[in-house]
């Protein structure tokens, strides 16, 4: 049995500074590091991932 789920990467979806910025509150809303810190490696990616599409 095959899964037909498309992986969901917020990535994709941090295109703005407003969504960055709604993005981490709600990543620091639990008050839990480990969630912090999730939000803010998926920031990196996706200012990393912006950066390289200009070049």
């Amino acid at each position: 049995m095959t899964n037909n789920t498309i992986p969901w990467d917020a990535v994709n979806y941090l295109n703005t500074e407003t969504d960055i910025a709604e993005y981490l509150a709600a990543a620091s809303e639990t008050g839990n590091p480990e969630d912090i810190t999730h939000g803010l490696a998926v920031v990196a990616r996706a200012l990393t991932k912006k950066l390289s599409s200009r070049a």
